[in-house]
C-alpha cells in the first residue's frame, strides 16, 4: 500500500480498516464505499469505491485502489488500481490511474486529460488520453488526441486526432 501523504509503499494486514504510515505517521484509510445517492465530502481510501446507478459524486476528486462508475462523478480521480466506466457521463477533472476500462456502450467526455499506464477502451471516449499502452476494442471510438508508446487497434475501431508516439511514458 502506498501513503498518500509521503508516497512511500509498504506492507498492511490483510484484514485491516486503517493503517498508519510508518514513513510520516499520516493515517491511511481502507474503507470500501458503496455510493447510492449523492456525495459530496471527501473520499480518500485505499479501498474501493462503487458509485452505483443512482449515486452522484460532486466537486470532489476520489482517491481509492479501484473506482467503478455506474453512476455519475462531477470531479476528477485518482486510483493506485483500476478506474472503470460501464455507463454514459461527463468527468470533470483529471484522471489518474493505473489501468482506464472504458466498457462496451458507455459514452464519456473527459474534460480533461485521462493519464494511465493502461486504456482499454470499448466504448465511446471524447477527450485527450496518455498512456504507456492504449488498446482500442473493435467497437471503441475515441475522439481526441492521444500520447502513447504502444497502441493496438482491432478492426472496427475508430480514431479521430492526432497521436503522438512516444516511449517516455
Amino acid at each position: 500500500m502506498r501513503c498518500f501523504e509521503c508516497d512511500q509503499e509498504h506492507e498492511i494486514l490483510a484484514d485491516s480498516t486503517s493503517a498508519l504510515c510508518p514513513h510520516c505517521g499520516a493515517y491511511i484509510g481502507l474503507k470500501h464505499y458503496d455510493i447510492k445517492d449523492q456525495v459530496n465530502s471527501r473520499i480518500q481510501t485505499r479501498g474501493n469505491v462503487f458509485v452505483h446507478k443512482k449515486g452522484y459524486i460532486t466537486g470532489i476528486t476520489i482517491q481509492c485502489h479501484n473506482l467503478t462508475i455506474e453512476g455519475e462523478i462531477q470531479g476528477g480521480a485518482e486510483c493506485s488500481g483500476d478506474f472503470i466506466v460501464r455507463k454514459t457521463g461527463k468527468i470533470n477533472g483529471p484522471v489518474t490511474s493505473d489501468r482506464v476500462i472504458i466498457e462496451r456502450r458507455a459514452e464519456v467526455d473527459f474534460m480533461s486529460t485521462v493519464t494511465a499506464r493502461e486504456v482499454i477502451i470499448d466504448g465511446h471516449v471524447t477527450g485527450s488520453v496518455a498512456c504507456k499502452k492504449l488498446t482500442l476494442k473493435k467497437r471503441a471510438t475515441l475522439d481526441g488526441d492521444l500520447t502513447v508508446a504502444s497502441l493496438s487497434i482491432e478492426e472496427g475501431a475508430r480514431h479521430t486526432g492526432n497521436i503522438q508516439m512516444t516511449g517516455l511514458l
